[in-house]
């Protein structure tokens, strides 16, 4: 299945539950960042299975609605910050990019 045809399940599904549209999106953001803390809590306690996965995915769904909220789709903020990085230089230092 698509990226775009998920997103569209993820806000089909909270419109039935009357989460979404919301005249309030930054505590969209707010559940963002606390599912967030979750997958940092999956990490730290090495579950690097499917806990790990679905609580990345509450991430996204949550991110989905904000984006939404905010008149944009998520694709098209990935398709942004694409083309903000693609031409960027740096090196790699222990496992993380820092650009020049």
């Amino acid at each position: 299945m698509k990226f775009e045809d998920n997103e569209e399940l993820v806000l089909q599904w909270a419109k039935d539950r009357g989460i979404f549209p919301t005249d309030q999106p930054y505590k969209q953001l707010l559940k963002s960042m606390s599912e967030l803390g979750e997958v940092a809590d999956c990490e730290i306690k090495g579950h690097h299975d499917m806990r790990l996965w679905l609580e990345i995915g509450d991430v996204l769904v949550t991110l989905i609605l904000y984006a939404k909220s905010r008149g944009v789709t998520l694709n098209e903020c990935l398709g942004l910050a694409y083309l903000k990085i693609k031409d960027r230089k740096g090196e790699t230092r222990n496992g993380v990019f820092v650009k020049e």
